[in-house]
């Protein structure tokens, strides 16, 4: 395998498996597993961030979900971008904080394609607290070869962040102020109760992806079902301790490094379960 390293002003037409290091920043490269014929050079993907656009209100509407969580009353101080290419297995992240300007440039450097998505989260970061609180997407970007691409967010489909109990309309199950509460019965040594979490970024019906691949992630003990329509379903598991009652905490989050931001941002309020065994 040869390894070939491309500048910002050259550009390469290649149809065999190497691996193509590509410079896109200064002390920085990105490498790809290419298997079918790509074009390599420099183009610019441009977002503008208008902060006051964060300021409506956008829900993803489940058929199924009630007493959903998001956060209300905190601001927006970061703006994390990461543009995947999923033809070429490649991935460039930017990320902005917040000052006295109204608007924020976020300006990737990046090698041409025909398929591109942009995935956008906003967070606010401050006093200890991080919290994810809006997403956005805007997928099948073409950029072309020696072209610049200028996005707003008014291009992208933003959404609050939200989690909600899967399957709060089972008898077992009904919420009591913020907590959970569910029957199983004492001869099991495990229950389990699903959660749903908003995630648009990797929408997939039947493709298993490992915690690290996942952007959207969660604090606790259980596993994941998938995300085939926008929501991604995991499974909190409950243990039996051998007492009337057990209580288990989980909180969905994103993970920041996946946007060149620091940290893990936590999606709305702690989940709480309490289980009785019966």
């Amino acid at each position: 395998m040869k390894k070939i390293i491309i500048t910002f002003s050259l550009l390469l037409v290649t149809s065999c498996t190497d691996d193509i290091i590509y410079v896109t920043q200064p002390g920085i490269t990105k490498t790809v597993t290419k298997t079918d014929t790509i074009f390599v050079g420099v183009q610019s993907v441009n977002l503008n961030v208008n902060w006051s656009r964060f300021s409506a209100t956008s829900k993803l509407v489940d058929g199924s979900m009630v007493n959903a969580i998001s956060d209300s009353g905190l601001s927006i101080t970061h703006v994390g971008a990461r543009l995947v290419y999923p033809k070429n297995n490649a991935v460039f992240m930017q990320s902005a904080v917040k000052d006295s300007n109204n608007t924020k440039l976020i300006s990737l450097q990046v090698p041409t394609t025909d398929t591109a998505h942009l995935y956008v989260v906003a967070v606010y970061e401050g006093n200890g607290i991080r919290k994810a609180l809006k997403m956005g997407v805007k997928k099948n970007i073409n950029i072309p070869l020696n072209g610049t691409v200028n996005l707003t967010l008014d291009s992208l489909t933003l959404i609050d962040t939200e989690w909600y109990i899967d399957s709060i309309a089972d008898t077992t199950l009904h919420m009591v102020n913020d907590t959970v509460r569910v029957w199983f019965n004492n001869a099991s040594p495990t229950g389990v109760v699903k959660i749903r979490v908003n995630d648009p970024y990797q929408i997939a019906n039947s493709t298993f992806m490992t915690n690290a691949e996942r952007i959207v992630k969660f604090y606790g003990s259980g596993y994941e079902y998938g995300n085939p329509s926008g929501w991604r379903s995991f499974g909190i598991i409950m243990t039996n301790t051998n007492t009337i009652t057990s209580v288990e905490k989980f909180w969905p989050y994103i993970d920041g490094s996946m946007f060149n931001l620091n940290g893990d941002y936590l999606i709305g309020r702690q989940g709480v379960i309490k289980a009785t065994w019966q």
